[in-house]
């Protein structure tokens, strides 16, 4: 990364959405690389996931899975993974920040995914960005995970917006 980048570009390249677990599930159960649905065609998938018993919701994560010993940051929908010269670009992200966003005092007081995600167009940009600010000590990132929470509670609390940075400080 050479020169200015815009906030949207430093998230871009400097962190990496990996998958929780298996990259396809129906009703919640995995189902495998080498099962029939996850082989058939979008055309085909509804006739074999009816002729396979495996009606109901189908949950498929394009993202890859966490490579061995990857350190990553969960922000509790998938795992981010931090680029290892991400702290040499700190001041830039802080620029861009401080240049980009349009209210740092909401920012500051620790907004949503929902809220930064509607900011930035994106809730993937948005968690990414949560990820690598914990990362380069802006915030810490906070789940319902971080709270004691887990299973589907916490599933219902993040997906009302309870994942969000406790503010931003720079």
């Amino acid at each position: 990364m050479t020169g200015q980048h815009s906030l949207t570009e430093h998230i871009t390249e400097l962190t990496t959405p990996y998958r929780k677990g298996f990259g396809m599930t129906v009703n919640g159960r995995p189902v495998g690389a080498g099962h029939a649905f996850a082989q058939a065609t979008i055309a085909d998938a509804a006739k074999v996931a009816k002729d396979e018993g495996l009606e109901g919701v189908v949950e498929i994560w394009g993202y890859p899975p966490i490579p061995p010993d990857k350190v990553t940051i969960d922000v509790h929908f998938f795992h981010v993974g931090i680029a290892p010269h991400a702290k040499q670009h700190r001041d830039d992200v802080v620029s861009a920040i401080k240049a980009e966003y349009p209210d740092l005092d909401r920012l500051r007081h620790g907004p949503s995914y929902i809220e930064v995600g509607a900011t930035l167009g994106s809730q993937e940009l948005a968690l990414r960005l949560f990820a690598l600010g914990e990362a380069l000590s802006l915030w810490r990132v906070i789940t319902p995970k971080t709270m004691g929470l887990d299973g589907p509670d916490a599933d219902d609390f993040a997906g009302r917006g309870f994942v969000m940075i406790s503010g931003f400080s720079a």
